[in-house]
């Protein structure tokens, strides 16, 4: 895989899951209705199991919605693509990040089962969250 082609990648990937997090944000905050036109329908929130999630023990770290922590993570991820695009060498940074997102996303998922909560958002964004781990190791260690 490219340089080029990677970091396009993990910038996608980035976007969508920053999109995402900000909608569930918006949702749960009222700012933003779920039924927008611009949600496509298969990510579309409910509100009797999305919304729920935010009361409960695997809906916030240090007071703060998962959707807030996820917003802040792919907006640094998306920093990181374009300081490694103009010369800064941080691999490293990108595997330590991703590696931390994806035991958070472990331990969320459990959550959910444990509630029985199927949040099409939530499972979306660990879903990224696993995609963009296996390009970083990918383009990074088995190269």
């Amino acid at each position: 895989m490219s340089f080029l082609t990677y970091h396009l990648l993990l910038f996608i990937f980035s976007l969508i899951g920053w999109l995402l997090s900000f909608y569930f944000l918006g949702v749960i905050s009222n700012k933003i209705k779920p039924n927008k036109w611009w949600v496509p329908s298969f990510c579309r929130m409910s509100e009797s199991t999305c919304s729920s999630l935010v009361s409960t023990k695997f809906g916030k770290i240090l007071g703060q919605p998962n959707a807030f922590w996820g917003m802040i993570y792919y907006s640094f991820m998306i920093m990181l693509i374009f300081l490694t695009i103009f010369g800064l060498k941080i691999n490293y940074v990108f595997f330590l990040f991703s590696l931390i997102s994806i035991l958070l996303s472990l331990y969320l998922i459990f959550g959910l089962f444990k509630l029985s909560v199927n949040c099409k958002i939530c499972i979306a964004t660990h879903f990224i969250n696993f995609i963009m781990f296996f390009l970083i190791i990918n383009y990074n260690f088995l190269v």
